[in-house]
């Protein structure tokens, strides 16, 4: 086993850690059990917005260093890559989300929608340390830009479009709304609100505007809760009113932005759409669940009338207390037939882990030819070369001649990649080259060849082989040891 993967491992089990402790901590918190810190929010691992920020972050800091034309493709290679790997996480989990909706807690499944955001703001991002690729996507050049062009028109349309029907949509809301000023209505949202204890300023407004009851953001760290023009009963209110704290504690303003990214990010994959579509719904159960914990089936009965009479109005970045359709006959059934189902924080925990180990299945490439061709264009015949073996604690091992076998490597099939940081090989042998001249310095392991220190701008390059490199064909280079 390398020191690559136990160094991935290691990571993947650490953030694996946080975020079942973060899940296990916000469920405690939501069941009133003593946690042990002062912590007033039930987010299970980080802001999910903050994915969004991370992913376009690192595209503009591709284009700042490394320049208008190289930085731009690079950029477009990541988000396509992030695209790929976030449409075949989702593909996944829309395949399991009916068992896991029979087996385990709606907290389970709507954290399970956020763990690439959990991957995409730990460790793996940060430090720029990704797997070697799986699937190599091959394109062309001119291919590329044209995509990334499409690309873009299709994400400022449909998250760009997004962003402006919530501001829409909210202005629309607040337009002619007024500061709720029934004493027994602000009585029960008082004592509920002290209850929750949030860290954040939240108003209880009337709009006529408001077909539903709902919940949004007005700015940092300052949302409201929004009632129709219509009277409820004492639990009603009650219900509603924890319903919507409850996403208000859990950030879930935030996680319908990290869906709507998604939606943006990967437009043109109907199944995205359709996650982003169940994580919403699953956002719901998870709420009905939590308020409706412990209660008989009277008030049941009650919270499902009550929803019934809610009409459905999702728009915009906000949470609602209604549903409509396929979505609201799943939860009253959840609501009127409630069922034993396992926490899964185990669960959640090894996701995580098998997320972060496999993110980066897919790359793109825009070249592919020989490695001598990609990695080696201006030649070696007339440098001086060193070439050895290093292999775990084995001895270092000189190659007597060099060029016969770089000869050998060079007319290995490859495909050339531009990444940010370093792709970690897991293979344990390694071959170090040296060309004099320049001192270039390379490094060919299983799949990957990489420059350390070379001549030009190659410091985001790496190529990888179409086959795993043939230890036994190597071997017949070196003297035995």
């Amino acid at each position: 086993m390398s020191l690559n993967f136990l160094l991935r491992l290691g990571l993947g089990l650490l953030l694996a850690g946080m975020v079942g402790a973060g899940y296990a901590r916000s469920r405690r918190m939501e069941a009133g059990e003593p946690r042990g810190d002062d912590r007033k929010d039930a987010v299970v691992y980080g802001d999910p917005g903050t994915f969004a920020t991370v992913i376009l972050a690192f595209a503009v800091l591709a284009v700042v260093f490394d320049g208008p034309e190289q930085g731009s493709h690079l950029a477009v290679r990541m988000l396509l890559e992030s695209a790929a790997d976030l449409s075949l996480y989702f593909l996944l989990l829309l395949l399991a989300l009916p068992l896991l909706r029979r087996r385990f807690s709606a907290r389970l499944c709507a954290s399970l929608w956020l763990v690439p955001s959990f991957v995409g703001v730990g460790m793996n991002t940060f430090l720029n340390y990704r797997r070697v690729p799986s699937f190599v996507i091959p394109l062309r050049e001119e291919l590329l830009a044209a995509l990334g062009w499409v690309w873009l028109a299709g994400f400022l349309l449909v998250f760009g479009g997004r962003v402006m029907g919530d501001r829409r949509f909210r202005r629309e809301l607040l337009t002619g709304a007024a500061p709720e000023e029934d004493p027994e209505v602000l009585a029960i949202w008082r004592e509920v609100l002290l209850a929750m204890d949030l860290p954040w300023e939240v108003r209880l407004l009337r709009s006529p505007a408001a077909r539903s009851p709902l919940s949004l953001r007005e700015g940092r760290k300052k949302y409201a809760t929004v009632l129709p023009e219509r009277d409820y009963t004492e639990e009603e209110l009650r219900f509603l009113f924890s319903h919507e704290l409850h996403h208000l504690q859990r950030r879930d303003i935030d996680t319908k932005v990290f869906l709507a990214f998604c939606q943006g990010l990967c437009w043109f994959n109907p199944l995205v759409w359709l996650a982003a579509a169940k994580g919403s719904d699953d956002l719901e159960l998870s709420c009905d669940e939590v308020v409706l914990a412990g209660q008989d089936e009277r008030r049941r009965r009650d919270y499902a009338h009550l929803l019934l009479q809610s009409a459905a109005e999702g728009r915009g970045f906000t949470t609602c207390l209604s549903a409509r359709g396929k979505s609201l006959r799943y939860r009253l059934e959840n609501v009127l037939k409630p069922r034993k189902r396992r926490s899964g924080t185990v669960l959640l925990a090894g996701v995580t882990l098998a997320v972060f180990l496999s993110w980066g299945t897919c790359a793109v490439s825009t070249r592919q030819g020989s490695l001598g061709e990609l990695a080696f264009p201006q030649g070696w015949e007339s440098m001086e070369i060193e070439i050895h073996l290093e292999n775990g604690d084995a001895p270092r091992r000189d190659c007597p001649e060099p060029e016969r076998l770089l000869a050998y490597l060079a007319a290995l099939p490859a495909e050339e990649l531009e990444i940010l940081g370093q792709v970690a090989d897991d293979e344990d042998p390694q071959l170090c080259l040296t060309f004099g001249e320049y001192w270039e310095y390379y490094t060919v392991t299983g799949r990957t060849t990489q420059p350390r220190y070379a001549h030009g701008n190659r410091k985001n390059t790496a190529w990888v082989l179409a086959a795993p490199l043939d230890w036994a064909a190597v071997e017949g280079y070196f003297p035995a040891p």
